[in-house]
């Protein structure tokens, strides 16, 4: 895995938000027409961007979070990854 600068990613197509031993955002894959206002409609916090497909209506979602958290195979701490899972469930369901 290469790890690129910012000024590099921003001129790709695909990018991957979190480095591989953090997770920094938590992103949802929208695809549906209306999906950049998905958080307006179901009562959850403005994201911190969002990526909207403009020949689809889909979207990506990002919320940025306050800590980031180490990931299990960098020896994360399971109380935080389950807390982050519960969090990021919470917003699938809504």
């Amino acid at each position: 895995m290469l790890v690129r600068s910012y000024a590099a990613a921003i001129k790709r197509r695909y990018i991957q938000v979190n480095p591989p031993h953090l997770r920094v955002f938590m992103l949802f894959d929208l695809d549906y027409e209306g999906a950049g206002l998905a958080w307006e409609d179901n009562n959850l916090p403005m994201p911190a961007w969002a990526a909207i497909n403009r020949e689809n209506g889909g979207a990506h979602l990002a919320y940025a979070l306050s800590a980031p958290v180490l990931t299990a195979e960098y020896g994360g701490r399971q109380k935080a990854l389950r807390y982050l899972a519960a969090l990021e469930a919470a917003y699938k369901a809504k």
